[in-house]
């Protein structure tokens, strides 16, 4: 089963779900795949889907959308827009100065602007959104439709 999930590092309610899904994990195992999807609405800037996908890229995307969350709702701090912040989010987790030329130079923008693009596509208005296989479902109904598709 593949679980898409449209997300926004600013997004209590993305924040939420973050925090379940390692439950889901558990709970399922192998036989789900979630792919995390970062996006930002027209107007909104777009260096925290830059920052992620960079670490990602790097092999610390976990890591990497962990620290953001939490940056974003433990310290207060400003993970959508400042540079600052995602390269010392970047730091604490072990990514350094590849990390911050990739983010200055703009090197992950295209990349950024297809996962928005993506987004558009379902016409997602709102985040969390969560596709299962496909089909778009509401945050709370994630177990009960995982539990009729898998059983």
């Amino acid at each position: 089963v593949r679980i898409v999930e449209f997300l926004k590092f600013d997004c209590i309610h993305c924040y939420n779900l973050h925090k379940e899904m390692p439950e889901i994990l558990k709970k399922y195992g192998d036989k789900v795949e979630i792919i995390y999807v970062p996006i930002s609405f027209e107007g909104q800037s777009i260096k925290s889907i830059e920052a992620y996908l960079i670490a990602k890229e790097m092999g610390k995307g976990k890591e990497m959308r962990d620290a953001l969350f939490e940056a974003r709702f433990e310290g207060k701090r400003d993970v959508m827009e400042s540079t600052k912040v995602l390269k010392d989010v970047a730091a604490n987790i072990g990514l350094g100065p590849d990390f911050d030329s990739k983010l200055d130079s703009g090197y992950a923008q295209n990349a950024a602007l297809k996962n928005i693009a993506h987004a558009g596509m379902y016409k997602i208005e709102g985040t969390p959104t969560v596709l299962i296989n496909g089909e778009m479902v509401k945050a709370p109904d994630i177990n009960r439709t995982l539990s009729s598709i898998l059983g």
